[in-house]
């Protein structure tokens, strides 16, 4: 017991050596307790010994299956080490036994994003959401989910409620700048920047922000020019032309497969055509497959994920670009059995 407790007052002071020589021999003296094997893991964890640690947390769960707290340091050695479809695994075995550890809902929502596993993420910060309604982490990384995806829209309602409920919750300023970046609202992200300095926020990341601003705005006008010349090149009427064509290509391909289209007829979109999705195909598997072959696609928002999803064709998508992706979508719904 005093080797125990010695080897936790080593490692709180941060000196693992010392605090793994104390649980080694605490563990020796009492082989058949999971408390002592798990500072030991602990201690070796801290010293980056982590296949010994793998090994004396292995234990520690062993001897006590309910030991959560074990687990949790477990699938951070597996994290550590790079294996995050071990640690995920760890995660959801640690919520089996206690679907109220917040902690272990946090990190496993974290490892859903880095594998680009959004939909589990969000399932997972919406239960951790559920527990803490009040907080602003779980509900940021929730918005940065939907942002990371692609759902800006959806994540800039989001978090501008945040900021009205929290406006003193700084990181949500960064966020609301990142999304407004990502949808090329240069403006207000001007507007933005430009309110954190005179509120004294003005430091390096936002300096680079202002000067990353800058030339992009600068490319966009050289952008925006060179547009302008591609239109009058191809000339204001056969633009349109092309859109109706893209739209008739693109509602005709679906309704071929077993969809119909989501609109009321006679109001179906020219520059982008939803599908609703009778084929019920599982659309998060599409993506997975378009993602391996450089491509993607919108799987709908809120209730009609899944149920419902978009194809555009507007702005300088040519008819070659959207036959080389309807047939790359044929052939991932081949690989798939559809």
């Amino acid at each position: 017991m005093a080797h125990h407790a010695l080897s936790r007052a080593y490692l709180m002071k941060g000196d693992a050596d010392l605090a793994e020589r104390h649980a080694r021999k605490a563990s020796r003296m009492d082989p058949l307790n999971a408390d002592y094997y798990e500072q030991l893991g602990n201690s070796v964890f801290m010293l980056k010994r982590y296949s010994e640690a793998i090994t004396e947390l292995g234990t520690a769960v062993e001897i006590d299956p309910e030991r959560v707290s074990a687990y949790l340091t477990l699938a951070r050695t597996y994290e550590q080490i790079g294996d995050t479809t071990r640690a995920i695994a760890v995660l959801e075995e640690t919520l089996h036994r206690d679907r109220y550890y917040t902690e272990a809902l946090y990190f496993l929502a974290r490892l859903h994003l880095r594998q680009h596993e959004y939909d589990n993420a969000i399932r997972v910060l919406d239960e951790l959401i559920r527990l803490e309604p009040g907080n602003p982490e779980a509900l940021l990384l929730r918005i940065q989910a939907y942002s990371t995806q692609g759902s800006f829209y959806y994540a800039r309602t989001l978090v501008e409620e945040m900021i009205r409920e929290w406006p003193d919750y700084r990181p949500l300023r960064y966020e609301l700048l990142y999304i407004l970046f990502s949808q090329h609202q240069w403006d207000e992200a001007r507007g933005l920047i430009g309110k954190l300095e005179k509120q004294g926020e003005e430091n390096e990341e936002m300096n680079i922000m202002q000067q990353n601003l800058e030339e992009r705005l600068m490319k966009l006008e050289k952008l925006q020019k060179k547009i302008l010349e591609k239109i009058e090149e191809e000339g204001l009427e056969r633009r349109w032309q092309r859109h109706i064509d893209n739209a008739k290509y693109t509602q005709k391909w679906a309704m071929e497969r077993g969809q119909s289209l989501f609109p009321e007829s006679g109001f179906e979109s020219e520059t982008i055509t939803c599908i609703r999705n009778d084929a019920d195909w599982n659309i998060n598997d599409i993506n997975d497959k378009l993602l391996e072959r450089e491509f993607r696609m919108d799987r709908g928002y809120g209730k009609f994920k899944g149920k419902a999803f978009r194809i555009p064709h507007m702005g300088n998508i040519y008819m070659d670009d959207l036959e080389k992706y309807l047939t790359t979508f044929d052939e991932v719904l081949c690989q798939l059995g559809y």
